[in-house]
């Protein structure tokens, strides 16, 4: 059996590892890159990275609440919170992808806007850490179910 503490400790490192990894890419990268630079170069990654974050950015959310919807008619706790679990990542993974984009973006072209845009990726993915409360609201629990994810002791 799985603790509702060790259910969250394990999305918080996940988040975590993957925002750090995220940030500390994109501070060597700025730190230690070169890149060349070519202006005409940069108008079909602009396109394309805009066209990514844009449609990445509304097909995690959209993943996650299809996945928050599905999860609220599973039977019990467990269920639901493996079926959050597997929503919360595959966003998580989506915001990621469109965070290296950016930064091979920035690395192939030298332009500062995407640096700019990698550190709005990773600070939307940096906000949306999972929380007991957002859980809650997320897949509108019961009561009862309430009480158990408010105990970080009781069981799964």
């Amino acid at each position: 059996m799985q603790s509702v503490q060790s259910y969250f400790r394990s999305l918080y490192f996940t988040h975590g590892i993957l925002t750090l990894l995220l940030g500390a890419f994109l501070a060597f990268t700025k730190w230690e890159i070169i890149p060349y630079r070519e202006d005409e170069f940069d108008i079909p990654f602009l396109i394309s990275d805009a066209m990514i974050i844009v449609l990445g950015l509304i097909y995690a959310f959209i993943y996650l609440g299809k996945k928050n919807k599905s999860a609220k008619y599973r039977r019990g706790l467990g269920d639901k919170l493996t079926v959050y679990k597997k929503g919360l990542v595959v966003s998580w993974v989506i915001m990621a992808v469109m965070t290296l984009f950016s930064i091979a973006s920035y690395i192939m072209t030298g332009d500062e806007k995407f640096v700019y845009v990698s550190l709005f990726c990773v600070l939307v993915l940096l906000l949306n850490r999972p929380t007991v409360g957002r859980t809650i609201r997320n897949l509108k629990l019961e009561d009862d179910e309430i009480e158990v994810l408010q105990n970080p002791f009781s069981a799964l």
